[in-house]
């Protein structure tokens, strides 16, 4: 908060270098205090299904329908919802949203807690069928890539960007 508030009328890079600061310092923690050792979830969820000639495990297939039911979820409180509303509206000027009675401060901190809900969502999904260790802030990238592709403002050119980052890796 103490960050991000001093940023909110700035373009949309001074946020996402802030972010990745973040998340330089949030790593130099994890060799800090878990040594730098690797990890995966383990849930105890077996077996899968073949789809299309591939095995599928149903951790992945948990995944995906997980995955997908956030990413419905965020979208329908992002455009049918009064804080979605205050959200695309600060976005897009904060002063005049503000003068129209939106509570920008209370405003940006949802939106950090729906980020902060979906990365930890998006972490758990990862790390039941991938290895989680330091270099995992690497998705962050990945997913900043994915949103410059797509546009910062739209949700759905995210999701787009998202495909093409993974097909293109």
């Amino acid at each position: 908060a103490v960050i991000i508030r001093r940023v909110i009328a700035q373009p949309p890079f001074v946020g996402i270098l802030i972010t990745v600061g973040l998340s330089i310092a949030l790593r130099a923690l994890m060799v800090v205090f878990y040594e730098g050792r690797t990890a995966r979830l383990d849930f105890g969820i077996v077996g899968g299904l073949t789809i299309a000639g591939e095995r599928v495990s149903q951790v992945d297939l948990l995944s995906i329908v997980g995955t997908w039911g956030l990413v419905l979820l965020v979208s329908t409180m992002y455009m049918r919802s009064k804080i979605g509303m205050n959200m695309r509206a600060v976005a897009e000027n904060p002063t005049l949203a503000a003068q129209r009675g939106a509570n920008v401060d209370f405003v940006v901190g949802s939106a950090w807690v729906v980020a902060l809900a979906a990365a930890a969502a998006s972490g758990i999904f990862y790390g039941t069928s991938s290895l989680l260790s330091t270099s995992a802030p690497v998705i962050g990238v990945k997913a900043t890539i994915a949103a410059l592709i797509g546009g910062l403002g739209s949700l759905r050119g995210v999701v787009l960007g998202s495909l093409i980052v993974a097909i293109a890796e």
